[in-house]
């Protein structure tokens, strides 16, 4: 875990995250399974281990090859979608470039606050990384949200 130590928080909580629930079902499922002697708890609860392992080790493998790519800006606007997995924020970052990304539900992001929107790198050079950051960035590309607290940090008035 020590190469974890300088990464993004939101990632490392990710997967400490993963594992946790992994571990959980598992530790459920295998009380239950055996209590009542139902194999089939303890099979399911298996499955879901393994697909929080992998998830796990997926987000692991991105984080410690650096295959993330961090968007910095100043919420614009955030439009709610009704009936939709994504919702649609514009961003503004230092550049003043504004950029338009779709992400999930659970992200509620407030106007005027300055976030750090973690995504998966594009699969290809770094031209294609820039249109792809402008286009649209789907929700299966995003990884996380924090708010930039050096920035909220610095606008608050101190006593």
């Amino acid at each position: 875990m020590k190469a974890l130590q300088d990464k993004p928080k939101p990632l490392v909580r990710q997967i400490t995250q993963s594992l946790l629930i992994g571990c959980g079902c598992l530790l459920v499922g295998a009380g239950i399974a055996f209590s009542t002697k139902d194999m089939v708890t303890l099979w399911i609860s298996i499955a879901v281990l393994v697909g929080s392992l992998y998830k796990a080790y997926d987000i692991y493998s991105l984080v410690s090859k650096n295959k993330y790519v961090i968007v910095v800006g100043i919420c614009q606007n955030a439009a709610y979608r009704f009936l939709q997995k994504t919702n649609r924020v514009t961003v503004a970052d230092e550049l003043g470039d504004v950029l338009t990304l779709d992400v999930p539900r659970s992200c509620r992001l407030r106007v005027g606050l300055q976030y750090r929107f973690y995504f998966r790198r594009a699969p290809t050079r770094s031209e294609a990384t820039i249109d792809f950051i402008k286009t649209a960035m789907t929700s299966e590309a995003f990884l996380a949200v924090e708010e930039d607290l050096v920035e909220t940090q610095s606008n608050t008035p101190t006593e």
